[in-house]
């Protein structure tokens, strides 16, 4: 919630993140895509934010090999596996 709240891919303060002024722009989530996919080792979820986003993980795939397609014509997601 806090990386859509602050439209930012590192949402932390300026005394724990020092910022690269230069770069910065390229973290900067504005507008608002349509989903933002947020791959790490937990499990598997996918929530809607403010009616326009959907941000999902799509889990781990080295544990059980599990991916997830997004279809934007319909902006469907469907999870798969090998």
């Amino acid at each position: 919630k806090s990386v859509c709240d602050q439209c930012h891919l590192c949402p932390f303060p300026f005394n724990k993140k020092p910022i690269r002024y230069e770069f910065d722009s390229s973290l900067r989530l504005y507008p608002l895509p349509d989903v933002l996919i947020l791959a790490d080792q937990a499990n598997f979820y996918q929530k809607k934010y403010k009616n326009e986003l959907i941000v999902l993980n799509p889990g781990n795939f080295s544990l059980d090999s599990t991916f997830a397609i997004y279809w934007p014509a319909t902006k469907e997601i469907e999870l798969s596996n090998i």
